[in-house]
């Protein structure tokens, strides 16, 4: 009998122990997974929760955020929950979203989404400009009887028919408070991996958040990378990075060697905020041969070389400043 007893007392201290370290251990791997994955949540203007998860790259950078939503989508007294899981890059950008297995959206009256009502979904969440941009959640649908309504004309083939309060809800996620939320954390945790990271989206929204988020300290510490963004830039992000970038920088010879060249390929108003920077400045024998070698029939900036060459006598020989003086004297007679 008391091998019996002492049997099933050990058995009752062998089941608690099991239960213990099961408790212990899914206590352990949920504290490491937040620790590691969670960047921040909050609840937007619709109370849904939005927990958003660091995605890290096969170096642990970071590249990109997720987030696995549950929502409701109310028409009128009718709701019905949608859970997506989002993506967005690290400047805040839409980039796709992942159906839940077993949970496949549908419309109006549980009618399942298409291939095209997804590739619809898709476009419209990353569009920040929908075609319901400008109207409030009331305003999407007329309503034709107690019961029933139609999507308004402004909108109707823009979206998704019998599924416009969808498209308008997760839209709202995917392009609401959470942009901001990203940024900043994205901008608390920069490092040169993170600015390549963001180099790597390839657009000019990435672009400029790192040139309107870059201090003068960081102007320095990624040159090189501030060398590639004008390198491939379009538009006016050349002229703006040259004037943001700090006035010691212009003195750097590997800096006034990158200019010298892509000062050929740099748009006009680029070329002249240049210009404007090098202003008493010491330049280099490359840039100077650059600047008269590249000379317009623009007298402004054909100005700016002339106080340049007065400044550095040394880098502009004899035919070199008859050349630029050459320019001057043709354009004012013209004009």
């Amino acid at each position: 009998m008391p091998k019996i007893s002492n049997y099933i007392r050990n058995q009752k201290y062998a089941c608690f122990y099991i239960f213990l370290s099961i408790l212990l251990f899914l206590s352990f791997s949920f504290k490491l997974d937040t620790k590691k994955e969670l960047a921040f949540q909050f609840f937007n203007q619709d109370s849904v929760e939005i927990a958003v998860q660091e995605v890290l790259g096969a170096d642990s950078s970071l590249i990109r955020y997720k987030s696995r939503v549950k929502t409701p989508v109310c028409e009128g007294k009718i709701c019905y929950e949608v859970e997506l899981i989002f993506y967005w890059n690290l400047v805040g950008d839409f980039v796709n979203y992942e159906l839940i297995p077993g949970k496949p959206l549908t419309k109006r009256k549980h009618e399942p989404f298409t291939a095209a009502d997804y590739q619809k979904l898709t476009e419209l969440l990353a569009d920040k400009e929908p075609p319901f941009l400008n109207l409030k959640k009331e305003e999407l649908v007329v309503k034709l009887d107690a019961v029933t309504g139609a999507t308004v004309a402004s909108i109707k083939g823009q979206t998704i028919e019998g599924a416009v309060y969808s498209c308008y809800t997760l839209w709202q996620i995917a392009n609401g408070e959470v942009i901001d939320r990203i940024q900043r954390h994205t901008l608390q945790n920069m490092d040169k991996r993170i600015v390549r990271n963001i180099m790597a989206i390839n657009s000019s929204d990435a672009d400029y958040f790192l040139l309107n988020n870059f201090k003068k300290a960081d102007f320095v510490n990624f040159t090189s990378e501030i060398q590639v963004l004008i390198k491939r830039s379009k538009g006016y992000f050349a002229k703006n990075a040259i004037e943001k970038m700090p006035d010691e920088l212009f003195s750097n010879l590997e800096i006034q060697t990158f200019f010298s060249e892509q000062y050929p390929l740099l748009t006009y108003y680029a070329q002249t905020a240049l210009l404007e920077r090098l202003q008493n400045r010491t330049i280099s024998n490359q840039l100077s041969k650059t600047l008269i070698e590249n000379l317009t029939g623009d007298q402004y900036q054909n100005q700016l070389i002339l106080r340049l060459a007065t400044f550095n006598p040394e880098k502009f020989n004899d035919p070199a400043i008859r050349k630029l003086a050459k320019k001057l004297i043709i354009n004012t007679y013209d004009k």
